[in-house]
């Protein structure tokens, strides 16, 4: 599913494909909880996250940090919620 979006050329067409597939994105997230892969979970959820916020708002750049790049933004007054 990945290869698929990273081909497509049309942000409509790979929009579209994102959200059909979105439960196969959840079961990736769901795989690594069950393996206790929390950071790996982390990250694919923040991936998923910036994508929908990309499309919403529109921004066309759906980026997301590392594990190490989160933790430099949590401090005592700064949560991450999931």
């Amino acid at each position: 599913m990945r290869r698929l979006l990273d081909e497509c050329k049309s942000p409509e067409k790979k929009k579209q494909l994102a959200l059909k597939f979105a439960p196969f994105e959840q079961l990736t997230v769901d795989l690594a909880v069950q393996l206790g892969e929390m950071v790996q979970a982390l990250e694919l959820v923040e991936q998923g996250k910036n994508a929908c916020l990309a499309w919403l708002l529109d921004t066309g750049s759906d980026e997301s940090p590392a594990w190490e790049e989160m933790k430099q933004l949590l401090n005592s007054t700064t949560a991450i919620v999931y």
